[in-house]
């Protein structure tokens, strides 16, 4: 961890990212220190696709930062997004689908699918399924949910077997 810190001092992002992650999730017999993990993220985040998701997502939920900013969120997930990173691709197509921008989010969707986001996925697997905003297409569901199950997706599991 030593050796993290120093190179964090340098700013070399995978120890940036790295200590982002351990004060997030309380790792490596560290406590939960969002304020610290957001530290780090943000000297990372206009480098590192994976450093601007997680710093997007304490953003979205005001986790470690001033209040919540859903225009800085979505600005972080954006910058991922644009460099082929799956979860923040994912996580645009969340936020256009919850403000009722589903073609945006059908687009978003399939970027982060081609990257094998299990959850992306998923939601397209739903989407076709049960006809929400697409044609309704049980053959395509069927190859959706099984993507995801090949990538552990478990919630797929299920669907794919009520499909059979």
């Amino acid at each position: 961890m030593v050796e993290n810190q120093q190179q964090a001092e340098l700013n070399q992002i995978h120890a940036l990212n790295y200590l982002g992650q351990v004060y997030l999730f309380g790792l490596r017999g560290n406590s939960i220190n969002l304020t610290k993990s957001a530290e780090y993220f943000k000297r990372a985040a206009d480098r590192d696709p994976p450093s601007a998701d997680y710093l997007g997502h304490m953003y979205l939920n005001g986790y470690g930062v001033d209040k919540k900013n859903a225009t800085k969120a979505r600005k972080l997930f954006t910058f991922a997004a644009q460099r082929n990173y799956g979860p923040a691709q994912n996580n645009l197509a969340y936020l256009e689908k919850s403000e009722g921008n589903w073609k945006m989010a059908l687009a978003w969707y399939k970027k982060a699918a081609r990257n094998n986001n299990y959850q992306a996925l998923y939601e397209l697997g739903q989407m076709h399924r049960l006809g929400i905003h697409v044609k309704k297409d049980l053959k395509l569901a069927k190859m959706y949910y099984r993507q995801a199950v090949d990538h552990g997706h478990d919630k797929s599991i299920y669907q794919l077997a009520q499909l059979w």
